[in-house]
């Protein structure tokens, strides 16, 4: 029985290494595809990403639409759009459609908000692809809180509560069921997807979240 026991505090830790190996490994492909399904949705829409969410928002409220998931998925393999093995689940996922639980947001300064009426009404539009000056350096989708569409730093509760980093199309679901900080879903880290079509994992201090980029350092400026 000692020998037993011995092997297993042994294997148990390299199996459960190579478990996370498995599902960041999956991760990352999936990031890589859905990075590489946006630029084909851009070459189909006048060179313009999609928004987060292509619906009409008076008072931040959207009356339906569909969400970038959905906007991407006919440039998508099927694999790609399979959640992130390491997503937690809120309460409400059973309510929700499978394309808005995979678990990945898009980087939110790849939109912008525009006024379509005198009443105060919005919509998000797409920047157009020359909009990314160093596209080696500019993350385009990232591993995220199921409930958070868009955001423009890695999802991480320190960004989102000093006011430098504003949500887009995000609401109370993402704090549900105690999903962790997608920023540190694989081993301390997140994947991430590139506007030139690579897909890295990183730890967030590797990524600067200013609004535009230096040349030098990925992150999520323009």
């Amino acid at each position: 029985m000692g020998v037993i026991a011995a092997l297993a505090a042994i294997l148990t830790p390299v199996y459960f290494s190579a478990r996370e190996r498995s599902r960041r490994a999956s991760c990352l492909s999936s990031l890589r595809q859905i990075g590489l399904a946006l630029r084909q949705y851009a070459q189909n829409h006048d060179d313009t990403y999609p928004p987060p969410a292509h619906a009409t928002f008076v008072d931040e409220n959207a009356p339906g639409g569909l969400t970038w998931p959905h906007l991407i998925a006919p440039y998508a393999t099927a694999s790609s759009m399979r959640p992130c093995p390491r997503r937690e689940a809120p309460g409400r996922l059973a309510t929700m459609h499978p394309l808005d639980t995979l678990g990945y947001a898009l980087n939110k300064n790849l939109s912008t908000w525009q006024k379509v009426s005198s009443a105060g009404a919005e919509t998000m539009e797409g920047r157009p692809e020359f909009a990314v000056r160093y596209s080696a350096l500019t993350v385009t989708a990232l591993d995220a809180r199921v409930g958070i569409f868009a955001i423009g730093s890695p999802d991480l509760e320190a960004y989102i509560k000093t006011g430098r980093v504003e949500m887009t199309f995000a609401d109370e679901l993402y704090t549900e069921g105690n999903q962790g900080e997608g920023g540190k879903r694989h081993g301390g880290g997140a994947n991430y997807a590139f506007a030139d079509g690579h897909a890295a994992w990183m730890r967030h201090r590797q990524l600067r979240v200013a609004r535009r980029g230096d040349g030098k350092t990925p992150g999520f400026g323009l």
